[in-house]
Parts: C-alpha cells; structure tokens; sequence
C-alpha cells in the first residue's frame, strides 16, 4: 500500500506539466478535485448513513453530533485555502518548472510543519533535532533556488517561488487538521476534497472559459490527477495511516519526491542540473533529522 501511495504520488507533477500545456491552472485544479469529488461521493456519503455504534468519544469519531459541523467548517477552510491554492500554485508553477524541482518543494512541506508547529500548537516546541531539521531543510531550498534567481527573477523563479509558497501552504494545512474536531477520515476527506472543488469550479467558470483546443494528453492527465493522486491515494493513505500508522506513512514523504524525479528524467526528458539532487537530499534530511523522534501523534503528513 506505501509502494502505491508513493508510486501515485510520485506521477503528480509529471501529469501536471502535461495538462498544463493546454488546460488553463484553474481548470487544472477545479478538475482534479471535481473527480476526486466524485470518486471519495459514495464513501462519504455511507458514513453519514452509517449510525454510530457506542457512545462518547469513539462515536464522536465516526459522526459525532454537533462536531461534524464543526469539523466541516475547518475542513472545509482546509479544502479551500490549504488545498485547492497550493493546487494552483502548483499548476501555475508547472508552465515553466520541471516537475523534478516541483516535487523537491512538495518535499519540504514537513519542514515548514515543524515550523509552524512550534509557533502555534501547544507541546510541538523546538527541539535541537528539529531545528537542525529545519536548517538543512531551508539550506536545501537555497541551493534550489540560487542557481535560478542568479540572472534576476524569470519565469522559472516565479515557478520556483510558487512551489515555496504551495508547500508552505500544505504545512499550514497540516496544522489546521490537527486543531479541527475529529471525524471519521473519509467524511473529513471528502470534505475536504468537495469543498475546494466547489470554490476552484465557481472561481473557473467566473474568471477563465474554458479553451476549445485541449488536446488528449492533457485531458488524459488532468483525468489521472483527479483519480489518482487526488483520490485513490487519498484513500490508500487513510488506509495506511488506520493500519499501519503515521509513522511508518510519513515514509511517503522520503520516498515520492525520488519517484517524480526519476519520472520526470525519465519520460519528460528533463535534465536537472546538480542543485536538484542536492537539494532533495538536504531536504529529506531534515525532515529525517527533524522527525526521527516524533512521537506518533505528532508524526507530519504531506499532500500532493
């Protein structure tokens, strides 16, 4: 199940250069999470039906009274800020990033975590592995982003700034799902999901038409995204998280960036130059570093 999550993972920002070829960012986004929409419906829908068993806190899990309207206004808030903007800034970023470099910034999303973790969640303090965590994490972006912003800013920085500010956004996120009241994780993905599927549809249909000419790649890939990354691997990593814990799920954090840059070498014929590397292997070495002694409830998930 890891070894799919991470192969699914890792064909994100692949399938998002090709869709973005034709399609406009918005209509990549509002795609995406449409499909996915539809695919996490009939499960969403069979825990609402689904009467609690038991009393108290186990129950308040699965549906739980008044704490699945609060949890869906967070999830929701979730769905829309921290999902469905970092997806655009992704998506936007795709135009002229190689899908490698998009991923090396997807993988610092934990770093960012820790971070915001520190400063707004009780008993998540600095700790030295966790601030030379962040350290080599911060580095490894540097050495991404030097290289890049040394003849002044150009698209590709812009590209590069956009994946930054995306994988900043998910660790926000992050932190938003731990402080929204707990309900049973397909319902808070659906949520999730569904929300910011509904804001990027009416943001597409309000701002961009959409183009006449998109060509089959690109719609191919935009399908992909919806069912894969988006929606069985939402699935699969509620699975492993139940079965096998977050621990062993934060795994997907070392393992998917590896994946989309070997896809991108691979079959998008992209050279990265020796700053990619690099940078990956300062990035999941602070996330290592600065997770290696977290306590299971506080292990970090990321988002693609």
């Amino acid at each position: 199940m890891l070894g799919f999550t991470v192969l699914v993972w890792g064909t994100t920002f692949a399938s998002l250069r090709i869709a973005a070829e034709t399609i406009p960012p918005i209509w990549i986004i509002a795609g995406r999470l449409t499909v996915a929409s539809a695919l996490l419906a009939p499960l969403g829908i069979a825990v609402l039906l689904r009467r609690p068993k038991g009393t108290g806190a186990s129950a308040q899990t699965v549906v739980g009274g008044r704490a699945i309207w609060s949890a869906a206004g967070w999830m929701s808030l979730v769905g829309i800020v921290f999902t469905a903007l970092p997806y655009l800034a992704y998506a936007n970023a795709a135009r002229t990033a190689d899908s490698s470099v998009l991923a090396i910034c997807n993988g610092a999303a934990p770093i960012f975590t820790i971070v915001l973790a520190h400063l707004i969640l009780p008993g998540e303090r600095m700790t030295w592995a966790r601030a030379s965590g962040v350290g080599l994490g911060f580095i490894g972006l540097i050495v991404l982003m030097t290289p890049r912003l040394a003849n002044g800013v150009d698209p590709r920085a812009v590209g590069l700034v956009l994946s930054i500010l995306a994988a900043s956004l998910y660790a926000a996120g992050n932190i938003a799902t731990r402080q929204a009241p707990r309900i049973q994780p397909i319902l808070s993905s659906f949520i999730l999901v569904s929300s910011g599927a509904v804001a990027a549809l009416l943001a597409a249909l309000a701002t961009t038409p959409f183009p006449e000419d998109v060509s089959r790649e690109s719609l191919l890939a935009l399908l992909w995204i919806g069912i894969g990354p988006t929606g069985l691997a939402m699935i699969a990593f509620v699975i492993l998280v139940q079965r096998a814990g977050p621990v062993f799920t934060s795994f997907s954090t070392y393992l998917a960036p590896m994946v989309a840059l070997a896809i991108g070498v691979a079959f998008l014929h992209e050279r990265p130059g020796w700053e990619a590397p690099a940078a990956l292997a300062l990035i999941l070495a602070g996330v290592w570093i600065g997770n290696r002694r977290a306590r299971p409830a506080q292990a970090l998930r990321i988002k693609v």
